[in-house]
């Protein structure tokens, strides 16, 4: 019985070893960040695969899987309604056509800008292309003014419309932060909400009639006493709301500004009831785009 029990408890200890050694050759694990989609699927976009892993090892399960790569645009050109260019990462260039109207994109080409593509990456003849779909803006070609946090909104809000003036980027920055501030919301995700949005644009109106910035519904921006055309009325309602959903989660799974997202994206009837991100691929999306853009707000602002 004894010789029984020390073989099992050199049994035991190879196991530990065995593991212990596969946990060395994964290398350290990542830790999630609480934007990652909890679902997969070829029309969730996957985080995982990066230009460098599908040059290296395509597989044809990737084939169609929608991604959201960075890196510098170059040859920006019009194509019929869309766009084609290229994506410059430092695993290589590739071809990005654009079939239909991108918002961030204008007639003047934003060549040498940095952005993020979200779109469906194939590989044909040994290469891969994307089919983009939307172009988030990360860091224009030239300098942005960092000397203060209005400032740098400013000069970011200037940047995704220049069309606008700048006194309408000055308002707009010093409303992000006023309103951010009075409903203790961390500016860069109200921000970021905004920019994915409508690009900080007043003038945008989605297919079911959601206006302006934090595109607000027009009920929903009466329901919150805000005119949505006026931008400073649209910012001040949009975070308002945010608050609102933000207030009162006490998830132990995610993190509650997944849950906010996904309830400003879905509505929070829909959230609360199933406690989660929905397996609606727009959703889920929404919510990473948001959440890595906030990160990357947060990283190149200035701290006061």
């Amino acid at each position: 019985m004894l010789q029984g029990a020390n073989s099992l408890a050199n049994k035991m200890a190879g196991m530990r070893k065995w593991l212990l050694s596969l946990l060395i050759l994964a290398g350290p694990v990542s830790a999630r960040n609480w934007y990652d989609p909890i679902h997969e699927g070829e029309r969730y976009v996957n985080p995982h695969l990066t230009v460098q892993r599908a040059s290296q090892g395509w597989k044809d399960r990737w084939q169609g899987q929608l991604v959201l790569w960075t890196g510098k645009l170059s040859g920006v050109k019009r194509q019929g309604e869309g766009w084609s260019m290229r994506l410059e990462t430092p695993a290589g260039s590739l071809p990005v056509t654009c079939p239909r109207a991108v918002l961030t994109l204008r007639p003047d080409p934003r060549e040498g800008c940095q952005v993020s593509i979200k779109g469906e990456v194939y590989e044909r003849a040994g290469k891969l292309s994307m089919i983009g779909r939307s172009v988030i803006l990360l860091h224009p070609a030239q300098t942005l003014d960092r000397s203060s946090r209005s400032r740098f909104l400013a000069s970011w809000i200037r940047f995704h419309c220049p069309d606008e003036g700048v006194a309408y980027a000055e308002v707009t920055a010093q409303s992000v932060l006023e309103h951010a501030s009075k409903n203790g919301l961390d500016p860069w995700l109200l921000s970021s909400l905004l920019q994915i949005e409508s690009a900080y644009r007043k003038d945008v109106v989605s297919s079911s009639g959601a206006v302006g910035l934090g595109q607000l519904m027009p009920a929903t921006a009466a329901g919150l006493g805000v005119d949505p055309w006026d931008p400073a009325q649209n910012v001040a309602g949009c975070a308002k709301m945010l608050a609102g959903l933000l207030s009162g989660w006490d998830s132990k799974e995610l993190d509650a500004r997944a849950l906010t997202l996904a309830s400003y994206n879905a509505g929070p009837t829909l959230v609360r009831q199933i406690q989660t991100v929905p397996r609606i691929p727009e959703t889920s999306n929404y919510v990473y785009f948001i959440g890595s853009l906030q990160k990357h707000l947060q990283a190149l602002a200035p701290a006061r």
